[in-house]
């Protein structure tokens, strides 16, 4: 098994990506098979009959391995925007705002679309490692209390 990101850059520093743009969106975006497109081509060409799933996919069936606490910050997402569009609101998107004390909890508001539209928030410094190809023990603090228990254990052979 391998786990790739659907936005890897190359040595480069250039998108890896396959073939022409499936779409563009109204940002001006060019939308590309990804490298797990080009991965399964490589592997494909050595004679390994490659699949890979998507990242959407993926959350769509395993739907019984959602953390609590994601099933509880979604289900008040969407009472936060059924309660808005109610009263009218318009040209805003439900948003989480993590409180900075423990324990850990998130509070909903309303954000402008203005404000997050065309924009993206990348994984902050301290959170990846000196190589750039792990995370630290400060993203582990900081994901921990989103999986709302204790990490499932894992059977090891031998």
């Amino acid at each position: 098994m391998i786990v790739i990101s659907e936005n890897l850059n190359g040595p480069d520093g250039q998108r890896l990506k396959t073939g022409e743009a499936r779409f563009v969106d109204p940002f001006g975006h060019a939308y590309y098979p990804g490298p797990a497109d080009l991965l399964c081509q490589a592997l494909g060409n050595e004679g390994i009959r490659p699949r890979f799933d998507k990242p959407g996919t993926l959350q769509r069936m395993a739907g019984a391995l959602v953390s609590p606490v994601d099933r509880e910050e979604a289900w008040r997402c969407g009472s936060a925007a059924v309660a808005a569009a109610a009263a009218g609101q318009t040209d805003a998107m439900v948003a989480l705002r993590r409180r900075p004390t423990a324990p850990y909890h998130c509070d909903t508001e309303l954000v402008p679309l203005t404000t997050v539209a065309n924009s993206e928030r990348l994984l902050p410094d301290p959170f990846i490692n000196a190589a750039g190809n792990n995370i630290t023990d400060a993203f582990i603090e900081y994901a921990l209390p989103l999986i709302g228990g204790p990490l499932p254990g894992y059977f090891q052979f031998g």
